[in-house]
């Protein structure tokens, strides 16, 4: 619905559809988003409204990503990431150019200056 969802982290007065909102905030997503629910605002996430967070590729999806040889090594998953603002759940999808690797995609978090809680298919990282 149009004007649904305000942000309550940018200046000024906002309304957008939820994919206005996505894309208004697609370098930011740390902002703490709220959608109306026919009576009042109430709290709700970029991911829920459909956020997928590119790693690398300077924001866009990365190229090779649209067909995953292997499930089991998954360039996209959910991850939490704790930042200032609060705990955040984003939808994350990584680099997948032939030469990269599941292993390296602790470097590609690092770039993004999110410190990963693991070098092993992190799920968790913390803002720097």
């Amino acid at each position: 619905a149009e004007g649904s969802v305000q942000c309550m982290s940018c200046t000024g007065v906002h309304a957008w559809c939820g994919p206005c909102a996505v894309k208004a905030h697609r370098n930011l997503p740390f902002h703490k988003v709220q959608r109306w629910n026919g009576t009042h605002y109430e709290p709700t996430s970029l991911m829920e409204l459909g956020c997928l967070w590119h790693i690398g590729h300077g924001g866009d999806p990365c190229p090779q990503n649209s067909s995953d040889p292997d499930p089991d090594e998954s360039s996209q998953f959910q991850m939490t990431i704790v930042h200032t603002e609060g705990i955040f759940s984003h939808e994350v999808s990584v680099c997948n150019c032939p030469g990269s690797h599941p292993n390296d995609w602790h470097l590609d978090l690092l770039r993004q200056r999110l410190f990963p809680a693991s070098i092993s298919k992190p799920k968790t990282a913390f803002t720097f």
